[in-house]
């Protein structure tokens, strides 16, 4: 079953290999390029913001608030439109981890004993980031705090919005293509990034 769902989430890391089945790829207009070829560092960075930030940037957009309806009760904007320290410290890392020679540092496959030791420090992560940036804002708003179902569908769209945008576009790859997000394939629902952010929202808000 993991190795399944592993074959319908197709999303890799910057630097594997991305055409598995042969040395060439044909390209659209006919012509051969290398097989895993790199994206450059640019279109790579831009991948990782959208990752990071996409979800919470178009909040504010799909919710308006009525004209009536105080300033406070709107969806502030993203924190990269406001502050430009998390696209300068997310760049930089992701150079130190990628072009130079940390990244022999960096595992290229996860085992099982570091995905053990790191599992607890991703959950309460995640947990932090979904409750205190995204729930917990939402609830201080009367306009939003008042539908339940808001509280969950914007708070999806917060987390993993950006993950979705990227998996449709295949962005990790050399050549961005449309693609059904691997979400959407068979097991796809067994991807946690995909329910966590309404499940520990509604247990959050249940248990307070």
């Amino acid at each position: 079953m993991d190795q399944l769902f592993r074959e319908t989430n197709r999303v890799r890391r910057p630097g594997e290999m991305y055409d598995d089945d042969s040395e060439t790829d044909e390209k659209a207009d006919g012509t051969k390029k290398a097989a895993g070829t790199r994206p450059s560092f640019i279109a790579e960075i831009f991948t990782i913001l959208t990752l990071i930030f996409a979800g919470e940037t178009i909040l504010p957009l799909i919710h308006p608030v009525p004209a009536s309806s105080h300033a406070s009760h709107s969806i502030p904007p993203s924190a990269w439109l406001t502050n430009p320290t998390p696209l300068v410290m997310f760049t930089i890392v992701h150079y130190l981890v990628s072009r130079t020679g940390l990244n022999k540092f960096v595992p290229t496959k996860m085992s099982a004993l570091w995905e053990t030791a790191l599992a607890g420090f991703d959950a309460l992560g995640r947990s932090i980031v979904v409750c205190t940036f995204f729930v917990d804002a939402f609830l201080q708003k009367p306009y939003i705090a008042s539908n339940w179902y808001t509280v969950i569908i914007l708070t999806w769209i917060g987390v993993y919005g950006g993950g979705l945008v990227v998996n449709a576009l295949d962005m990790f790859s050399s050549e961005w293509k449309f693609q059904t997000p691997g979400e959407f394939k068979p097991w796809g629902w067994t991807t946690v990034d995909f329910w966590v952010s309404e499940h520990t929202g509604t247990l959050k808000d249940s248990s307070g």
